[in-house]
């Protein structure tokens, strides 16, 4: 992050190229990328779903009312490498294991440097001048949740700390919270239903701005599973809502080997991507491996994505259960 904020004021010292640099922000990335995609390789392959997962360490950050549903305590660490130089590392903590008080704690770290397209310059801006919006983006946040009637129910507050650094736009931090309900239906994992409001803390944030989600799983045998999730994301009340989805699919196979696939539309990200991956476990350790393929955009192609070339990210996450 030093080195970041030291570059941010080398550039601020070329005038010319800021001016240029923010109409070409403007033109290219009309919807900004608040924080990294939330998530480590398990999730990540099952559409990214991660609101009504009794598995996806992240829901410390995303729904923290599933903590508290099922007794776990769990260590995961994830690195990722993309498209537009993406290097990306996350890491959650969780314990549910005792009582009705779930606990965890995320971080989430993404650093990319944005393509861009000679033909999208400004006309007075020479084609040779370095228009690469480096980024850095930074999430740190926990979620307590709690259980009732036999951990069937469970309630959750989630609190995160937020900064966004790039080359044009400057180094900016803020505080965001989520409230959210979850609930566990027949035996065991058969059915998980939860519903979140996130970003409530400066729900006008154009980055970050007021969402209101809901997802399910749905196990009809252990070896089986099949998630959705919907966020409808409000905007700054300028326009009509926005509805990103989820969904995944995964199936166990050789009593130690998972197989997922899904589907998702990223609005942050402005693409539809395909999702698929494996993980190998045991009841010590897991680990996954998942791969996202763009398929499509939801809203304006970013400048390199339009070439034709399939662009895949890659995450790797080995999760640790004490």
């Amino acid at each position: 992050m030093s080195s970041c904020r030291s570059r941010l004021r080398c550039f601020s010292a070329n005038t010319r190229s800021c001016l240029a640099g923010a109409l070409a922000v403007m033109v290219w990335a009309p919807v900004a990328v608040a924080s990294p995609v939330a998530g480590g390789a398990d999730s990540t392959a099952m559409g990214g779903v991660t609101r009504a997962s009794l598995r996806s360490s992240a829901s410390v950050l995303t729904d923290p009312a599933v903590l508290a549903l099922t007794p776990r305590y769990e260590l995961q660490a994830s690195g990722g490498l993309g498209p537009d130089s993406l290097l990306g590392l996350k890491a959650y903590a969780l314990d549910s294991s005792t009582g009705p008080i779930a606990l965890g704690i995320g971080y989430e770290y993404d650093h990319s440097v944005p393509a861009t397209s000679n033909s999208d310059l400004p006309g007075w801006l020479a084609v040779d001048d370095d228009l690469s919006n480096e980024s850095v983006k930074t999430v740190f946040g926990g979620g307590l949740g709690t259980s009732f009637g036999d951990r069937r129910l469970g309630l959750g507050l989630g609190f995160s700390w937020l900064n966004s650094a790039t080359r044009f736009g400057g180094d900016t931090s803020w505080f965001q919270g989520n409230v959210s309900v979850a609930g566990r239906i027949g035996p065991d994992e058969a059915l998980v239903v939860a519903l979140v409001a996130d970003n409530l803390l400066s729900p006008a944030n154009t980055e970050t701005p007021l969402t209101f989600g809901g997802g399910a799983t749905w196990r009809p045998i252990e070896q089986v599973a099949l998630a959705t999730q919907v966020d409808v994301v409000t905007g700054t009340f300028d326009g009509p809502p926005q509805v990103g989805f989820g969904l995944g699919l995964e199936g166990l196979i050789a009593e130690s080997v998972a197989l997922r696939g899904g589907f998702k539309r990223d609005l942050d990200r402005l693409s539809d991507l395909a999702t698929m991956g494996i993980g190998v476990y045991s009841d010590q350790m897991s680990l996954d491996y998942a791969a996202e393929l763009v398929v499509g955009h939801a809203g304006q192609i970013p400048p390199g994505w339009d070439d034709g070339k399939l662009r895949q990210q890659h995450t790797l996450s080995l999760t640790l259960k004490l």
